[in-house]
């Protein structure tokens, strides 16, 4: 009446689910990792567009004989500020997608302002 299938082929409804899982938790790990690693990119691609700003006026300063304009950020994500007096930079600053960049006035480095 029944023929017996010999050859069965294929995956069971379990092992699908399985592998399923596995997908999933795997998934739950990665995704929170890639996320704090894009962001820890974006915040240093903003630090290097200051630092870049921040050398670009730096070498106008120099050049010209009048005070250039405020730079812009490169990739034009943000804005500067400047504050220079006779060919010096003292206060250096730039307002990126991740936060505020500039001068800081005691080691005299760009970095992430508080």
């Amino acid at each position: 009446m029944f023929k017996k299938i010999k050859n069965r082929k294929g995956f069971t409804l379990i092992e699908l689910i399985v592998v399923i899982a596995i997908l999933a938790v795997l998934a739950a790990i990665i995704i929170p990792t890639v996320s704090s690693n894009i962001a820890r990119a974006n915040e240093a691609r903003d630090l290097a567009n200051t630092r870049s700003a921040y050398a670009a006026y730096v070498v106008e300063l120099l050049v010209s004989e009048t005070a250039p304009a405020a730079p812009t950020i490169p990739d034009g994500t943000g804005t500067c500020s400047v504050t220079a007096a006779n060919g010096v930079v003292s206060a250096f600053s730039c307002v990126a997608p991740t936060g505020t960049y500039g001068l800081d006035a005691t080691t005299g480095e760009i970095k992430k302002l508080p």
